[in-house]
Parts: C-alpha cells; structure tokens; sequence
C-alpha cells in the first residue's frame, strides 16, 4: 500500500483488507496516525449510530494532510538576513576589536522528503556587507576604509519533521557545510585608491530549526532560524594579514517551496 501523509478535512472511513483503519480520498486510500485513527472511529461510531451510509463524508475538523507519495522532491526561494560575529580579530598579528555586522541576502534549495518525519535539504546562499570608516591621514591626505564582505554558504541540512494541525510542520535538525567568505579592503584618498581582496573556506556546522505552512498541494511558506559556527577565516595578500576566531552567525530565513 501507498505510504502517505494522513491529513484530511473530510474523509470517509473504513478498513482495509489489511484491517487497517485507511482514509478515503478521491486520491485513494491512505494509513492513519493511531490520533487519526481515534478520531475517525469516533466521527465512523457518530455515522453509525445516525444510521447513515458508512461511505459518507465527516469533518475531521483541524487536519487537513495534502496526499503525497513518499519520497517527493522540493525546491525552495528564501530571502534572508543574517547576523554575524567573531571571538577575535587579529591584523598583523594585532589583536583589534571586532563588531557584530548584520548580512542582507538569500538561499535556493532542493531537497527530498525521505517519509513523513525525515527530510533532507541543500542550500546555497549569497549575501554581503560592506562599511566604509576613516582610518586617518598620510602625507596630509584624509584616508577612508572600505571593508567589504562576500558570503557563499554551501549547507546540508537533515530535519526531523513533526506534522500538526492546519497543514503545519514543525523541523529540527542539524546543518553541516562550508563557507566561502572574500574579504576586499579599499583604501581611498582624494588621490587615488587602491584595493586587495582574498577568498577563503570555511566548516561551518549548527542546527536548524522552523516552521512550514502547506498552503496547497505544491505551494508550501517556511520560516526558519538557524545558528551557526564557523572555523575563522584567513585573509593573505601582500604581506598584509586579517585573521578571525570563530565565526558566529544567526540566520532569519522566510522561504517559498514548491513540492514536486
């Protein structure tokens, strides 16, 4: 038999030659939950009693569980915004103070729902942030400082999925990826500029945790938070040296899915 999701507004009840209590929809039969199932034996015990037709339709008021045949694929669209901090930064082997900067930008994703309570997903995201500040004077020209900061974050996530009444879902798991991070530095006079940028990779690794409305059968809302850790990126370029501890990022995420 066909393994899928349990959550109906109206369903007619009966037992399968399994002796399995199922749901009637127009898509077929399905298993129910044994809260279902106590649920539906008392709206079948209600029709009985009434002295209805045992094949008629009852509210199960609450629930209402799209059909979907396990496993099924999803993509998803996620703008997001993303708050960033380090334990240490050091320039030259210096120890400076490092602030808290907040990361505007997004994620596309993919991903399969293996059963009704496990799903897998990959993200890819892009976001930036720069700050200019003056950082004094040479030869008696005014100098100013453009620090700029690119963000690719690669990550895999695993969640556990709870599924609750009026089409919710409840997820938690843990993420796991890496992080590409560019550093591009501009310092600027009323003679000139000039520029020195470097890439690196960085393991980051937390946990994800959200909430999903399914507002049909394909068009779903989520709305995530996700912390995360990443080993501290090293930024070389001639003969100059930015060094970060720790990375640590706290991630916004209002997404859009399509389920295939």
């Amino acid at each position: 038999m066909k393994k899928t999701i349990v959550l109906l507004l109206v369903a007619s009840v009966s037992f399968s030659s399994e002796g399995i209590l199922v749901a009637q929809t127009s898509t077929g039969y399905r298993p129910m939950s044994p809260e279902m199932q106590e649920l539906a034996a008392y709206y079948a015990q209600r029709r009985k009693e009434g002295g209805s037709n045992s094949n008629s339709s009852s509210s199960i008021s609450g629930w209402n569980y799209w059909d979907a045949s396990y496993p099924y694929a999803f993509i998803s669209v996620a703008p997001s915004v993303m708050f960033v901090s380090s334990n240490k930064l050091h320039f030259q082997g210096e120890s400076l103070s490092s602030e808290n900067i907040t990361m505007f930008g997004g994620m596309v994703g993919a991903g399969l729902y293996f059963n009704e309570n496990l799903r897998f997903s990959l993200d890819v995201g892009y976001y930036e942030w720069d700050k200019t500040r003056p950082i004094g004077s040479i030869f008696g020209y005014a100098v100013s400082l453009k620090e700029k900061y690119d963000i690719v974050p690669i990550w895999f996530t695993a969640d556990y999925v709870l599924n609750l009444p009026h089409d919710f879902q409840f997820r938690i798991g843990p993420t796991i990826g890496v992080t590409m991070a560019e550093l591009k530095l501009t310092a600027s006079t009323s003679a000139g500029s000039a520029s020195v940028s470097n890439t690196d990779w960085m393991f980051t690794y937390g946990v994800n945790t959200g909430l999903t409305w399914q507002f049909d059968e394909h068009l779903s809302v989520g709305l995530d938070y996700r912390f995360c850790a990443s080993t501290g990126p090293t930024f070389e370029k001639g003969g100059y040296t930015v060094e970060y501890g720790t990375v640590l990022s706290h991630q916004i995420v209002l997404s859009l899915g399509w389920r295939f």
